[in-house]
């Protein structure tokens, strides 16, 4: 007796493992993914009049600073592929920011935003600019 019940406790244990590791491979698979476009929505000048009008002082002086300097901002997309427990591909994104801190154009954002990435693009956040890397960045510096 005792052989068959430990013969069928290891039929149902295997039957439930089969089963998870097939709803593991079929949600990694077939799962919801990343959304494909992510913008900014476009200000007007007379939505901000509408939204400053109750503001203080001081948080009017913050708004005005930040509108100054929001033109400077960088939204960073990356795209890379990263492999499943099966070895199937499955696409990853992955999105971070930075700014511009010179006229040359360069951007200053923390490594992990960029590191192995396959591709990268920057959208600057006046929606003015967009670069587009279909390799992976072609040099990165860091600082101690």
């Amino acid at each position: 007796m005792t052989e068959t019940n430990t013969s069928r406790r290891a039929r149902i244990l295997l039957s439930a493992l089969v089963v998870i590791l097939g709803a593991y491979w079929a949600g990694a698979r077939y799962g919801p993914r990343q959304p494909s476009k992510v913008e900014a929505l476009p200000r007007s000048a007379a939505t901000d009049a509408q939204r400053d009008a109750p503001l203080s002082t001081d948080e009017s002086i913050n708004v005005r600073i930040y509108r100054q300097a929001s033109a400077a901002v960088a939204n960073i997309l990356t795209k890379a592929t990263e492999y499943d427990f099966f070895m199937d591909p499955v696409p990853v994104e992955g999105a971070g920011s930075g700014f511009v801190i010179d006229s040359r154009g360069y951007i200053l954002t923390n490594f992990h935003v960029v590191q192995e990435a396959q591709s990268i693009e920057v959208v600057l956040g006046d929606q003015s600019s967009t670069w587009r890397n279909s390799s992976a960045p072609t040099s990165v510096t860091t600082s101690p």
